[in-house]
């Protein structure tokens, strides 16, 4: 059993879309690497001992930043804002935190 990076997730695909061939080889190439060298037999092996391990603690700021610059590559793309939000709200981790997703608007990052 190996770990795969979900390549259609959207921060992958609009990071990947940002680069340049070379760049987009570079991280295709640390991609591959951490797949390899993520010891899932390990972590299936051990369990999870509860459930809430399975949960994440994220930075609301990190998301908040990582949420504000896909929205304006969303709009960059050609999406329009309604179109951008909804894009967001269809994925992790941003589907937790829909009063900020619904609070982004088009216009200049602070």
């Amino acid at each position: 059993m190996t770990y795969q990076v979900n390549r259609d997730h959207i921060l992958v695909q609009q990071t990947l879309g940002a680069l340049s061939k070379v760049d987009r080889r570079a991280v295709d190439t640390v991609l591959r690497l951490a797949e390899r060298n993520i010891p899932t037999a390990h972590i299936l092996s051990v369990g999870y001992g509860s459930e809430s391990l399975l949960d994440t603690v994220e930075d609301a700021d990190t998301i908040q930043q990582a949420a504000r610059s896909l929205f304006d590559q969303l709009l960059a793309s050609g999406c329009t804002p309604k179109q951008a939000r909804e894009t967001l709200l269809a994925v992790e981790p941003f589907d937790g935190h829909p009063a900020f997703i619904d609070s982004l608007e088009e216009g200049p990052t602070l």
